[in-house]
């Protein structure tokens, strides 16, 4: 049930007179300093960097080393203004909000419920960096929420961009420096499972079995290559998050012997059915390196961008079971960190190939078995006539595996952060390059002990990985992008080019439907078929994952879309709207699809997406400002401004220049789909040959029967046309 808005006005300075900051780029870093401070604890702080000063709480914590309660954050920072004219703030807030820029207070109010707005005065001021100070203060009872926007008289209201918010570098806090190694030692923790044998010591890190399944390691493991990855995996890989669990000597070679033994089997490792080539071309163009890097490639030649490298995969899967991984990665990997590709089959099978190619098993010498007395000395000791299961259970096998019995976490006692299983004396025995991020995270886990869904929703977003393929409140491209323009060649022409969505605001962008379908679903048939990065499949984590989208910009999860406003002019949409997007008019079918085919060849970065399929996909209040200024939305896009802002509309021979009833014309002809009445195709050009010449053309020509001919065409002066297949 929604409430209607608390509206509260501030009584303003304007901004003082005082020139911007002379600031370089070099001197500034994204972000805000961010101090919170609980309310009800005044001990509990936190500092920290933060993109945007925005969150919807409800009654939540917003961190687990805070209680749950009344708290106040303050954001320090710069704001880069560069818009003609004055600018206004305001906000949805419940609780109170103080907002300064370069010490004039140009926003101040309370909401007493998250649907209340707070609205400041205009203010002018030259372009440039100025400081910005915002106070939040949560209320008793009322549910915690606040998102900034802003406008000028040079563009549509908008949230405050998180990439126009900077703080300067000499000004970075130590206790954002340590709370920085704090949260990269958190996020080792849930990446080696610390938690699955020190629960109570690690309360708020709450991650599935990190380890691969292994139910079906008998067909893909051999015991020699076991028996070396138990001795020490990070000698094996060194990327590998496992410990070494058994001691370097004799009684060690023994344990990891009968456990090895138990383990595995017969293994088979055919040569792989499907072809690398296409495997290749598979891997770099569905956007496999925004989390991998590519194998056949130095790595000293590839932006690392926190990848993964596949090293060893020969020897942990052969070619079928490989493929079936690809199918469905959460087979083998229940917590979810390899999302599910839309991969056909026979691309499984070729991407396998690829991979087993440059990743070959090892040709190992068998080792000597241990003799009957070893292993009899051995359940001796574990007073077990099976001494593999025993082990198994010795070492905690199943807090970090399924399918070797119940994945049930222990609690062990941590006696000294400092040494344990980081100090190289004891077992297990982790080989860590962060060890030290990893301590500073652990010698204050157990304050993390207050419950936080919405600090829990941030951790399982980050985890998903969304931002390596989308950029999100930032100016710069994403990792996929940046890794994918460095690639080329047969077959990849295009992927230099291609670009993906932004998760910048997408509730503000897309209807909860399509968003909620598009992550729970992917997205198919909205680009050209050259388009060849693929949307995972998230399945019912969707859910959760929009869920936190929505609660890290300020939105408000339950929230409805805006309904549909009532067409301007009925008759225009099909009337009109062919015209305005024909190439007699703005010409977006120069770039854009229409009906799922283009209507021109457009440069490789300029390909837009299907006009047809605005409707239920896209909101409209976005769909206006989008067309005002693109830039504003999406940095760095070739998509021209069709209407400014406060102007008349460009094309005056429709709807006598009117930009509103045009914008309203073209969004009621988009919204009749694949029913809208197409443009005209461009008109023929002459062209004219001089006298005693031939021009000559390699054409492409596409019969009536849709088989496509590649010809050799002669135009003489006389208009004579000699056509030739060149494939005949």
């Amino acid at each position: 049930m929604r409430f209607p808005a608390v509206l509260f006005t501030c009584t303003c300075a304007g901004f003082l007179s005082a020139a911007p900051l002379d600031v370089e780029p070099e001197d500034v870093k994204p972000g805000l300093l961010a101090e919170y401070r609980s309310l009800v604890d005044p001990a509990a702080k936190l500092a920290r960097v933060e993109v945007k000063p925005a969150f919807t709480l409800g009654l939540s914590s917003p961190h687990p080393r805070l209680p749950p309660g009344p708290f106040e954050v303050t954001w320090t920072g710069l704001v880069l203004l560069r818009d003609p004219g004055p600018v206004a703030f305001d906000a949805f807030v419940g609780g109170d909000i103080t907002l300064e820029i370069d010490g004039a207070i140009v926003l101040q109010g309370q909401g007493k419920s998250e649907h209340a707005k707070v609205v400041g005065k205009p203010a002018q001021r030259a372009n440039g960096y100025y400081r910005l100070t915002l106070r939040y203060r949560s209320l008793p009872d009322v549910p915690a929420r606040l998102q900034v926007w802003w406008q000028a008289p040079s563009f549509t209201r908008e949230p405050l961009p998180a990439w126009r918010l900077s703080h300067l570098v000499s000004e970075y806090p130590v206790a954002a420096k340590l709370e920085e190694r704090i949260t990269r030692g958190k996020t080792v923790a849930g990446r080696l499972g610390c938690a699955r044998c020190h629960a109570s010591a690690f309360p708020s890190v709450a991650e599935t079995p990190p380890g691969p399944s292994l139910a079906d390691l008998k067909g893909r493991v051999t015991r020699d290559w076991l028996l070396r990855w138990l001795e020490n995996p990070s000698q094996v890989h060194a990327d590998a998050r496992m410990p070494a669990l058994f001691a370097p000597d004799r009684a060690g070679f023994v344990e990891r012997w009968i456990v090895a033994e138990f383990l595995t089997g017969d293994v088979s490792r055919p040569e792989p059915a499907g072809s690398h080539r296409e495997g290749m071309k598979q891997f770099q163009s569905l956007g496999c390196v925004a989390c991998h890097f590519i194998p056949d490639i130095p790595r000293t030649q590839q932006p690392d961008l926190d990848r993964i490298a596949l090293r060893g995969l020969g020897d942990r899967m052969n070619a079928e079971t490989l493929t079936a991984f690809l199918a469905n990665p959460h087979g083998r990997y229940p917590d979810g960190r390899m999302p599910r590709q839309p991969v056909t089959p026979i691309q499984a099978r070729d991407i396998a190939a690829y991979l087993l190619l440059w990743s070959p098993s090892l040709k190992l010498d068998p080792l000597p078995a241990p003799s009957a007395d070893e292993i009899e000395a051995v359940k001796k000791r574990l007073q077990s006539k099976n001494p593999a299961t025993a082990l198994m259970l010795e070492k905690r096998c199943s807090a970090c595996h399924v399918g070797v019995g119940a994945t049930i976490p222990a609690d062990v006692p941590v006696k000294n952060w400092d040494d344990g299983c980081f100090g190289g004396k004891t077992l297990p025995r982790f080989t860590l390059a962060a060890k030290e991020d990893l301590q500073a995270f652990a010698k204050i886990a157990a304050g993390e002990k207050h419950p936080s869904p919405f600090a829990a929703r941030q951790q399982q977003l980050e985890r998903a990985g969304c931002v390596r393929c989308h950029a999100r409140d930032t100016d710069r491209p994403s990792g996929l992008e940046f890794a994918s323009s460095t690639l080329g060649g047969a077959y990849l022409q295009y992927i230099p080019f291609q670009k993906t969505p932004r998760l910048t605001n997408p509730h503000q962008r897309f209807t909860r439907s399509h968003l909620a379908s598009a992550v729970r679903e992917g997205v198919a048939g909205l680009r050209a078929e050259r388009y060849t990065f693929r949307m995972p499949a998230f399945g019912h984590d969707a859910e959760t994952l929009v869920l936190a989208l929505a609660e890290a910009d300020g939105e408000l999860p339950a929230a409805t879309d805006p309904p549909q406003p009532t067409p301007l002019d009925p008759t225009a949409a099909s009337l009109v709207g062919p015209q305005l997007i024909g190439f007699g008019g703005y010409s977006c079918v120069s770039c854009h699809l229409w009906k799922g085919q283009k209507l021109a060849e457009s440069d490789p970065g300029n390909q837009g997406t299907d006009l047809t399929r605005v409707a239920g996909r896209l909101r409209r209040d976005w769909f206006d400002a989008y067309l005002e200024d693109p830039a504003r939305f999406h940095p760095g896009t070739p998509m021209p401004s069709i209407f400014m802002k406060g102007k008349p509309a460009r094309l005056t021979s429709v709807l006598d220049g009117d930009a509103l009833r045009q914008r309203d014309a073209l969004w009621h002809y988009f919204a009749l789909g694949k029913n809208a009445p197409s443009p005209k195709p461009p008109a023929p050009l002459p062209v004219l040959v001089p006298l005693g010449s031939v021009v000559v053309a390699q054409i492409p020509m596409h019969l009536p029967g849709g088989e496509l001919l590649e010809s050799l065409t002669l135009l003489n002066a006389s208009d004579d046309l000699l056509i030739y297949d060149l494939g005949a």
